[in-house]
C-alpha cells in the first residue's frame, strides 16, 4: 500500500485539494456575486501555493494579458468546483467559502480514501463538460453514473487500469456515439480528466 507521501507526489490533485480547503480554513472568502467564484485575490493566493502554480497572465511582448476570473484558472476552477460538488466545501454567490464536516474529514484521511472519493466524484457527479467548456451546473444522468460505477466494479483490484482503456469501456457500455468524423472536442473532455487523475 502506498503512503500519503507517495500518493500525494504521484497524483498532485490531492494536494490542490488540500491547498484550497487549508487557505479556506484560514481565511474569509466569500464567492463573487454573479458566479460565486473565488475572487482575484483568493486566487492568486491559492494558485501561488501549488506544486506546479498556473500562469495567471500571459505576457505577448508589451501586451499582457491578465486572468480575469477562476474560471479561467482551470486547475483551480476544477479543483474548487470538484470540492464544491463532493461536499468538501460550502459557499456560492455572496456566500463565505467554509470547509464542511465533511471536508474537515477528507483533509485528515489517508490519501487513498481522497482519491477515491475525488474519483468516483468526478464520474458520477460533475459534468465533465466543465473539461470542455460547456455548462458545470448540468449533472450525468442516473443511467450513465450506473454505467461508470459497473465499469469501475469491473476493474481488476491491485492493478493499474489504463484511463484510455477505462474510457472507451464507459463510451462502448453507454452506447454513445461520438459525431462522424471529427471527435476531438468529445475526446478532450477525458484528456483533461487525464492529467488530474494518474494514479
Amino acid at each position: 500500500m502506498m503512503s500519503n507521501a507517495t500518493l500525494s507526489k504521484a497524483c498532485p490533485c490531492v494536494t490542490m485539494f488540500l491547498v484550497l480547503l487549508n487557505y479556506l480554513k484560514a481565511n474569509r472568502v466569500t464567492g463573487t456575486p454573479s458566479s460565486g467564484n473565488l475572487t482575484l485575490q483568493a486566487v492568486r493566493a491559492i494558485c501561488a501555493r501549488f506544486v506546479d502554480p498556473p500562469e495567471l497572465e500571459i505576457r505577448i511582448g508589451k501586451y499582457v494579458s491578465r486572468m480575469r476570473s477562476e474560471s479561467s484558472v482551470w486547475p483551480l476552477y476544477f479543483v474548487h468546483v470538484l470540492a464544491s460538488v463532493s461536499g468538501l466545501i460550502t459557499g456560492g454567490p455572496g456566500r463565505r467559502w467554509q470547509v464542511t464536516a465533511m471536508g474537515e474529514k477528507f483533509m485528515l484521511a489517508p490519501a487513498g480514501s481522497q482519491v477515491w472519493l475525488l474519483f468516483l466524484t468526478w464520474w458520477t457527479k460533475v459534468n465533465w463538460g466543465i473539461a470542455a467548456s460547456y455548462a458545470p451546473d448540468e449533472s450525468p444522468s442516473a443511467r450513465f453514473r450506473q454505467n461508470i460505477l459497473e465499469q469501475l466494479l469491473n476493474l481488476p483490484l491491485q492493478q493499474s487500469s489504463p484511463f484510455d482503456e477505462f474510457v472507451d469501456q464507459v463510451v462502448q457500455a453507454a452506447r454513445m456515439r461520438w459525431p462522424e468524423g471529427d471527435d476531438s472536442r468529445e475526446r478532450s473532455i477525458f484528456a483533461r480528466t487525464d492529467q488530474f487523475y494518474c494514479c
